[in-house]
């Protein structure tokens, strides 16, 4: 079909790698010793990224296999290892090495040390006086 997903099918060879195909359920890309349920999430999460990579392409995958090229299969198992880092990552994450990220105002979750972010002060940032006819300072 034609770039944008209307007008009359392309022939010939055609070099664009979108659209990108999706994951299939039984995909030969799902790496060795997945379970089916790890696979399952991370198909969802790979092919949500590969749909929004081809909606900001400006098309959308039609429904059914096709075959993919070269290039389709280089960006897949990139976008794949990027999704299993991901979810690595998460899974490792362990006390102590998150919780500073959390603003001050967050309750409830011991930080190890103290804040790192003071409070803000209004008298601190540099403010217009009014902004839309309202007095900014008040606000603060």
């Amino acid at each position: 079909r034609h770039r944008l997903g209307h007008g009359p099918p392309l022939s010939g060879r055609q070099r664009d790698i979108c659209p990108l195909p999706l994951l299939g359920v039984e995909d030969e890309m799902r790496p060795l010793g997945t379970s089916p349920r790890r696979w399952e999430i991370h198909r969802e999460f790979a092919n949500l990224s590969l749909a929004a990579l081809n909606f900001l392409y400006g098309v959308r995958l039609a429904p059914g296999a096709t075959k993919r090229t070269a290039a389709q299969t280089d960006v897949l198992m990139r976008v794949l290892s990027r999704v299993i880092d991901f979810g690595r990552r998460l899974e490792e994450a362990v006390d102590g090495t998150w919780e500073h990220l959390l603003p001050d105002w967050v309750t409830g979750v011991p930080r190890p040390g103290k804040a790192r972010y003071d409070d803000l002060v209004a008298s601190r940032v540099d403010n217009l006086e009014k902004a839309a006819g309202i007095d900014t300072q008040a606000l603060l």
